[in-house]
């Protein structure tokens, strides 16, 4: 099987088996599709992650890291920049997904 990709590590990375795991761009995103039926692109995601409480500082560091730029952690701040997308995707996607139709995020 070949994959395609912009670059060769993405591509390299697919075929070892690491996957991706939705993050917190895709929250915007999905809102997005779910409120017009319309898919905004990631640049216009980030501008909107603070509707899902996502803190500036993270914020900051996706957008650092979309631009191309590295973003230095060390363990111990990797693991709870972890902790906090887990709970922040784990809060945002019950929501959006709730049956009282709560998905609506053009109001925060």
């Amino acid at each position: 099987m070949r994959l395609l990709a912009a670059d060769g590590g993405a591509a390299r990375r697919l075929a070892q088996g690491h996957v991706g795991r939705p993050g917190p761009i895709t929250l915007p995103r999905a809102a997005a599709v779910l409120d017009t039926g319309e898919l905004i692109t990631k640049g216009e995601a980030i501008g909107k992650l603070g509707q899902f409480s996502v803190p500036a500082a993270l914020v900051a560091q996706i957008y650092h890291r979309r631009a191309g730029e590295q973003v230095r952690l060390n363990w111990l701040q990797r693991s709870i920049r972890a902790w906090r997308v887990r709970r922040i995707m784990s809060t945002s996607l019950r929501r959006l997904t709730s049956a009282d139709g709560s998905a609506n995020t053009s109001g925060h």
